[in-house]
């Protein structure tokens, strides 16, 4: 799942913030880990994977979670941005 969402974003830390943090507007809002503990782990799976393979809800709505990402980062850990 975190390889699939590293190939997104382009980075593993930015990769975990969003598995831990990022509400998916498509699965109401909850975040990743929710959704894989919940047990939908394949459902969010082949999210990632229309994602990647440029479906739509996909580009624009990923670069706002991207920048949303850098923001908690450099919140939660300013030492690792460079």
């Amino acid at each position: 799942m975190l390889e699939a969402a590293e190939r997104l974003f382009g980075s593993e830390l930015l990769a975990q913030i969003w598995f831990h943090e990022e509400p998916i507007n498509v699965f109401d809002y909850k975040a990743a880990e929710d959704l894989v503990a919940s047990g939908r782990a394949a459902e969010l799976m082949l999210y990632l994977q229309s994602l990647e393979a440029g479906q739509p809800d996909n580009l624009q709505v990923e670069n706002g979670v991207k920048k949303r990402m850098v923001a908690i980062l450099v919140r939660l850990r300013p030492e690792a941005v460079f």
